[in-house]
C-alpha cells in the first residue's frame, strides 16, 4: 500500500519540477534573445551612404599597410568576402569586371577577409587568381567598424572617403551594382577628372 500512495505523488512532483525546468528554460531564452538584440543594436550601427569610413590602418597581404587615407583621391570598392561562403566566390567575377571596367576612372578595389582564417582567406583569394589589395589578417575589426556582418557586402566610396552605396549579398548580375559604380566612378569606362 505504502508504494502506491508514494508513486502518484513522486509523479506529481517530478512534473511539477519539469515544468519549472521549462519555465525557466523558456525564460532564460527570452532574456538571452533581448540581451542580444540590444546589445548588438548598439555595438554594430552599419554606416550608409553619406557616412565617412573610419579611420583604420590594416596589414596588407605580401606585406606593407593600408589605412584610409590611402584610398583618397580615388574612387574605391570595399569588398567584405569570407571563403566559406558561397556568394563570395559567385561574385567575385562581377566585382572584378566592375574593377577593370572603371579603371580609367581610377577606381581600386580592397579585399577584405573576414570571419575565417587567414589561411583560408588566402586559399580564397588564390582560387580565384585575384592579385588584388587584400586584407587577410585583422579584417574583421574593419567590418565591425562599418557594421558589416553579412559576407559578400560592397562598400563604394567615392575619392572623399564618403561611403556612396553599399551592396549586401551575392552579386547575381553586374546591373545590380552598376548604380553603386557610377556612385563614385561615373559610367563605365569613364576617365579620371
Amino acid at each position: 500500500m505504502t508504494h502506491s500512495a508514494v508513486a502518484p505523488l513522486a509523479a506529481g512532483g517530478w512534473r511539477r519540477r519539469m515544468n519549472q525546468v521549462i519555465v525557466l528554460a523558456a525564460a532564460a531564452a527570452v532574456a538571452h534573445a533581448l540581451v542580444t538584440h540590444f546589445t548588438a543594436e548598439e555595438h554594430v550601427k552599419a554606416l550608409v551612404a553619406g557616412d565617412a569610413m573610419p579611420a583604420f590602418s590594416l596589414p596588407l597581404r605580401g606585406g606593407g599597410t593600408v589605412t584610409d587615407k590611402d584610398g583618397l583621391g580615388a574612387p574605391r570598392l570595399y569588398f567584405f568576402y569570407a571563403s566559406w561562403c558561397p556568394c563570395s566566390h559567385q561574385s567575385v567575377e562581377k566585382i572584378m569586371r566592375a574593377v577593370d571596367g572603371h579603371r580609367g576612372a581610377g577606381l581600386t578595389a580592397l579585399f577584405v577577409g573576414i570571419q575565417d582564417s587567414t589561411e583560408q582567406l588566402e586559399m580564397f583569394l588564390r582560387k580565384h587568381k585575384l592579385d588584388v589589395p587584400a586584407v587577410v589578417e585583422g579584417g574583421q575589426s574593419l567590418a565591425d567598424s562599418v557594421g558589416v556582418g553579412i559576407t559578400p557586402t560592397t562598400l563604394f566610396v567615392d575619392k572623399e572617403g564618403v561611403i556612396r552605396s553599399v551592396f549586401v549579398g551575392k552579386i547575381e548580375e553586374y546591373g545590380q551594382i552598376a548604380g553603386g559604380l557610377e556612385s563614385v566612378a561615373g559610367p563605365a569606362g569613364a576617365a579620371a577628372p
